[in-house]
C-alpha cells in the first residue's frame, strides 16, 4: 500500500532529489569543516609552540643582559647586523650627563 499524501509522483520525485542533493551538500560541508579545524588546530599549536620557544629565548637574553650586560654574548651581536654592542647603540643614543 501506498501512502496518499496528496502530492503528485513528479512531486515527490522533486523534492526527494532537493532532499538528496541538500543532504550532500550538507554532508560535504561538515567533512570539509572538521577537517579544516584539524588543520587549523595543527597550525595553531604549531604558533603557540613558536610563541613560547620566543618567550623563553627572549626571557633567556633578558637574564643574561641583566646579569652582564658589558659581556652578553657576543655571538648574538657580532655578525653583520649590528656593527656595535647593543649597549653601545643605546647610550650613544642617550644623553647622559
Amino acid at each position: 500500500m501506498k501512502p496518499e499524501i496528496g502530492i503528485s509522483e513528479n512531486l515527490k520525485k522533486s523534492i526527494s532529489l532537493l532532499a538528496e542533493v541538500t543532504l550532500a551538500d550538507e554532508m560535504t560541508l561538515y567533512t570539509k569543516t572538521r577537517k579544516f579545524i584539524e588543520c587549523f588546530r595543527e597550525v595553531l599549536w604549531s604558533c603557540i609552540n613558536y610563541f613560547r620557544a620566543t618567550i623563553a629565548e627572549t626571557e633567556e637574553v633578558i637574564d643574561e643582559v641583566a646579569a652582564d650586560p658589558l659581556n652578553w654574548r657576543e655571538d648574538r651581536w657580532n655578525d653583520e647586523t649590528f656593527s656595535t654592542h647593543p649597549i653601545e647603540r643605546i647610550s650613544g643614543k642617550l644623553s647622559i650627563a
